[in-house]
């Protein structure tokens, strides 16, 4: 991982942990699962409201984000980059030579709003909660942009893709 667009570079060690848990912590409502194979974004409509393509929750924040890689041991906790901070999450995806963002935007000041964005073509809705596209990958590195400082963190796609990412939401 490296901090760029600051004075100082910023290296974090990579989690040996070895489990893998995607449930979710008690306090929170409805994390957001992006990943596999093949790209799925899994989060619960009923607590977003559809803004012309953005997926908009009030009052709600990020708590941290967690990355597994494709044997489920979990790769990075980018607590430190994006609890509390106006932040934005790219997660860049691949079909061919087009290439497509998912986007999560964190907004933790009063009002606070979290929302995802990605183009709906793409990943059509299969299920209640589940948006999905067999033939798009995850590719590149996973960006996370301080909207204070301006600095963006990089954190490279494990598994060659076949990983999972979690948007972990505090409410």
């Amino acid at each position: 991982m490296t901090k760029k667009g600051s004075s100082k570079e910023t290296n974090v060690k990579e989690s040996t942990s070895t489990t893998f848990d995607l449930a979710p912590p008690t306090k929170q409502t409805s994390p957001i699962t992006i990943g596999g194979g093949s790209v799925n974004i899994d989060f619960d409509h009923h607590d977003y409201v559809n803004v012309g393509g953005v997926f908009v929750k009030a009052n709600d924040e990020i708590d941290t984000v967690w990355v597994y890689d494709k044997d489920h041991s979990q790769k990075w906790d980018l607590l430190k980059f994006v609890q509390g901070k106006d932040c934005v999450l790219t997660i860049h995806t691949q079909q061919g030579s087009s290439i497509k963002d998912i986007v999560v935007r964190n907004k933790p000041q009063q009002p606070t709003q979290l929302s995802i964005e990605f183009e709906g073509g793409q990943f059509p809705l299969v299920s209640v909660r589940r948006h999905f596209n067999p033939n798009r990958k995850i590719v590149g590195v996973i960006e996370v942009k301080d909207n204070a400082d301006g600095s963006v963190a990089t954190f490279t796609v494990p598994s060659a893709g076949v990983c999972y990412i979690q948007v972990v939401n505090r409410f």
